[in-house]
Order: C-alpha cells, then sequence, then structure tokens
C-alpha cells in the first residue's frame, strides 16, 4: 500500500521481499486507474526508456522498508531515500544509482556489480560480502560503512578525490582493487564481530570488546531477545519515529537501525495499549537500561535518574558508572526540554512508583 501523507511515492517500512521493481513501479504508476483516491506518482514526471523507469521530479522513499531480495537490476535509481532499509541479497546489478541514500541500510549480500553509483550515501551501511565489482563509485560516501568480505574489484572512480572512505571497516577477505591502500584512505581494518542471530546485523547488537565481562553480554542478548519477542513492534516503532522526529529522546541520536521503541507500561501487561503516549524511542542500549529499571524518569520534573538501587546494577555497574550514561543522570528528558515530547504523565507516574516490582518478576526470570 502507498502511504498518502507524502507528497512522493513512500513505501516506508513497507515489505516488498522479492519484488520485481520494474514491474511494480509501472503498476504504481498506474494506481489512479484502478483506486478512486489520488495517486502519489501524480507527482511525478515518470517517463520508460528502454525498460527503465526513471522519476525525472520526485523521490521514492523506502525508509526501513524490508527490500530482501528484491529485484532493482538495469533500475535507474535517482534521489531516493532507502535510509535503514533491509536490501540484503538485492540484486542491483547495471543500475544507476544516483544521489539516492543507503544510510544506515543493510545491503549485506546485495548485488551491485556493475552498477553505478553517482553522489551515493552509504554512510554507516553494511555492505558485508556486497558484490561491488566494477562499479563506478564517483562521489560515493563510504563513511564508517562495514566492507567486510566486500568485492570492490575493477571498480571505477576511487582514486576521485571525492569519494569518501573514512572510518570504512574492512578484513582479510575484503577485496580493493588494484593499487587502492585502505591505509592511505583512512580505512580501518577489523574482525567481524561475533553475531548472536544471523537474521540481525552485527551492528545492532549491544556487544562489548574482548575482555569486559561476559556476563553482561548474556544479560544483554536475552534482553534484547525479550524486546524482539513482543507483538505489534513494526507499527508502535513507525508510530514513535514519527512523535520523536526518528531521534532517540535522551541522546538525540538519529541513526535508525538502532533506535527502538520501549513501552512505558509493558506489553505483557496491556497487550492492546500500542498507545505512542505508552512508549518512547530510545537507541539500544538504553532501551536495555530502560527496561531494567536503571534508567527511569521522573513523572513531574521529566529528569532522567539513574538508580543504583536497581536489582541489576551490580551485574552491569562498569556499564552504568562510566561517563557515556553518567552524563545523563539529572537532565531533563531533551526531547520533551527540546520539542515538548514525552511519554504520558500517568504511565511515566505508573512506571516511576511500580515499575520495579514488575521487573524484579519478570525480569528476573531472564538473569
Amino acid at each position: 500500500m502507498i502511504s498518502l501523507y507524502s507528497k512522493y511515492p513512500n513505501f516506508q517500512g513497507a515489505n516488498l521481499q522479492g519484488v520485481k521493481f520494474i514491474e511494480f513501479l509501472e503498476e504504481c504508476k498506474n494506481y489512479k486507474k484502478n483506486n478512486s483516491q489520488r495517486s502519489l506518482f501524480d507527482e511525478c514526471k515518470a517517463y520508460q526508456l528502454n525498460d527503465h523507469i526513471y522519476y525525472e521530479d520526485g523521490i521514492l522513499v523506502f525508509i526501513e522498508a524490508n527490500c530482501q531480495d528484491a529485484n532493482f537490476q538495469g533500475l535507474d535509481i535517482h534521489r531516493a531515500d532507502f535510509q535503514g532499509a533491509d536490501i540484503r541479497n538485492a540484486n542491483l546489478q547495471f543500475a544507476d544509482i544516483f544521489a539516492t541514500n543507503f544510510q544506515n541500510a543493510d545491503l549485506r549480500n546485495a548485488n551491485l556489480q556493475s552498477a553505478v553509483i553517482r553522489g551515493v550515501q552509504f554512510q554507516g551501511a553494511d555492505l558485508t560480502n556486497a558484490n561491488l565489482k566494477r562499479a563506478d563509485l564517483h562521489e560515493a560516501n563510504f563513511e564508517y560503512a562495514e566492507l567486510h568480505g566486500a568485492n570492490l574489484e575493477e571498480c571505477k572512480g576511487w582514486k576521485n578525490c571525492d569519494v569518501r572512505w573514512s572510518k570504512a571497516k574492512y578484513d582479510d577477505k575484503t577485496n580493493f582493487p588494484v593499487g587502492f591502500d585502505p591505509n592511505e584512505y583512512g580505512l580501518n581494518k577489523t574482525r567481524k564481530r561475533y553475531n548472536y542471530n544471523n537474521n540481525v546485523r552485527t551492528s545492532e547488537k549491544l556487544t562489548y570488546e574482548n575482555g569486559t565481562d561476559t556476563q553482561i553480554q548474556e544479560v544483554c542478548v536475552k534482553i534484547q531477545n525479550y524486546i524482539q519477542k513482543q507483538q505489534g513492534q513494526q507499527k508502535f516503532r513507525a508510530a514513535l519515529l514519527k512523535c520523536y522526529r526518528c531521534r532517540c529522546a535522551i541522546t538525540d541520536s538519529n541513526t535508525n537501525y538502532v533506535l527502538e521503541a520501549a513501552h512505558i507500561k509493558p506489553y505483557s501487561l496491556d497487550k492492546k495499549n500500542n498507545s505512542p503516549e505508552n512508549g518512547i524511542l530510545l537507541r539500544a542500549d538504553l532501551h536495555i537500561l530502560f527496561d531494567l529499571n536503571i534508567i527511569v524518569i521522573h513523572p513531574d520534573t521529566k529528569r532522567i535518574e539513574i538508580r543504583s538501587d536497581s536489582q541489576q546494577i551490580e551485574m552491569i555497574s562498569s556499564l552504568i558508572y562510566s561517563s557515556e550514561y553518567q552524563k545523563f543522570n539529572g537532565i531533563i528528558l531533551p526531547s520533551y526540554e527540546n520539542f515538548g515530547v514525552c511519554p504520558g504523565d500517568d504511565y511515566l507516574r505508573w512506571r516511576y512508583y511500580h515499575y520495579g516490582e514488575y521487573v524484579k518478576k519478570y525480569m528476573g526470570k531472564l538473569l
């Protein structure tokens, strides 16, 4: 279904797994013929050339869409937004991609062989094992991207000073063009971190460097699994992304794929209550601490408190007492202070005074 709140064709959060896009976009272009509602494609000047559909004016929005195994082969993709989208195993071979946003997208095992990638933003994207052989990289931005096992042999345009590589990660399995020196371009050689679940991106996991407390890691994985089992999260998260302007309520982070929807009154107590007032958008690590009742929000002052009396505090004390988290203690919830957005007072009040008993009863089973 095409979302009707955007001026342009908007597939945000849609499940488009396995779709052949040339046929799909042609069908969407004719949407108005079979539907009394106004088609969003009316806003775009579309024309077809050699089986390519190109939208001259407008933006195709695929933010957080599921495009696994989708076929974009040979398609002209200009000024589209795939931020945070799941594009694993997708076929973009021979695609002409211009000024398109793939920031934080999951492109693992994607096929971009011989694609033209001009002015494309791959910052923070996961291109693990992606095939970019003979791709044209002019003005592409790979800063902080994961290139473990990626194939960049015979790529064009990599010598162009406008291609950005700073802080991109690679390993021994990454294949670069002849003459490419990753050190010269500021890439970091790292080992691919262990992935507890092959269906979830490594970068989405709350992991810690070697040598830290393995018990912390185990607890966090269990809590994350608990969070992921909750039903109705997709619509709930979408509503919170809109309310919180796609930013973490505490850190203001806008890295889409690490933002999670946290319930104030637990889902297990009221499965029908997925109202945005009963939720808050948090970075993944803060969501875990929030669920452990270590990070709390005072219902009246809206100040953040880091509770030292939590049952789990000793287990993860090395985390809590770091400056990364202590800097939030005592501040007014930034989303409330900056643009007046926070959970409902009644929900916060219940959480502040009653959630402690809940977490002892239910979280204790997981730890």
